[in-house]
């Protein structure tokens, strides 16, 4: 089964229906400029685009966030009474009720990737190192999230994965790349050869001119071409 991922770079961007085939998953900002007749799941970590939930969940997307011990992340500057609503009424298994207590119907609906489930580990060290992921788990979550929205396809059973979008950050005008951006490509880097290399039966298609060195696999294809090209 195909899934597509989209995230915020620039080969994730000017998609039609050719390239949004099988599943697919956008990531953050990416929800800005994809039609969202073709979106199925909508990934994310802080709802800066909460006000578009509503429409989503009308049109049958699903929404998937991380739940932290402190809670959803998905909503900037969030009154602390609101965050104390929703705690309690998960605890309960009341969040159908948002709407009683002057929360957003949406908040019933997402998808919440616990933290049991996140695999601990850090890319930013001196040498970033390919942690051994396994199918069914997601390494720690930290922004960006495009290599959580990989791992959500393949524990929904991908078996072929395509990803615009996902070039690991920007580079400076004179072509270098800043620290904040180096590390951002560390992160792609080992958070997907991780992922390749836990399933050598997917095939993986990268698209766009990455940041971070090649990834490797005989299922691995990385292109720079760009949609409609």
């Amino acid at each position: 089964m195909r899934w597509t991922v989209v995230a915020s770079g620039p080969s994730g961007k000017g998609l039609t229906a050719a390239e949004l085939q099988g599943t697919v998953i956008c990531v953050n900002n990416s929800i800005k400029w994809v039609d969202r007749s073709l979106m199925d799941v909508y990934f994310f970590r802080r709802g800066f685009h909460h006000e578009q939930f509503d429409d989503l969940i009308e049109k049958g997307v699903r929404l998937v966030a991380f739940r932290r011990r402190n809670g959803l992340t998905w909503t900037p500057k969030m009154p602390m009474k609101d965050w104390m609503k929703i705690q309690r009424l998960e605890q309960l298994g009341m969040l159908h009720t948002a709407r009683e207590y002057g929360l957003p119907d949406w908040v019933q609906y997402v998808e919440q990737i616990k933290e049991e489930e996140i695999a601990g580990w850090s890319p930013f060290g001196h040498e970033p190192k390919v942690p051994k992921w396994e199918v069914g788990t997601y390494t720690k979550q930290i922004d960006p999230i495009g290599p959580s929205a990989i791992q959500y396809a393949l524990n929904h059973g991908a078996g072929s994965i395509h990803i615009f979008g996902m070039e690991g950050g920007i580079r400076e005008s004179d072509g270098s790349l800043t620290q904040a951006m180096e590390q951002s490509a560390n992160y792609h880097w080992a958070a997907m050869q991780g992922c390749i290399n836990a399933c050598p039966t997917v095939e993986f298609v990268v698209y766009g001119d990455t940041l971070y060195q090649p990834l490797e696999g005989d299922n691995v294809r990385m292109t720079e071409c760009q949609p409609g090209a």
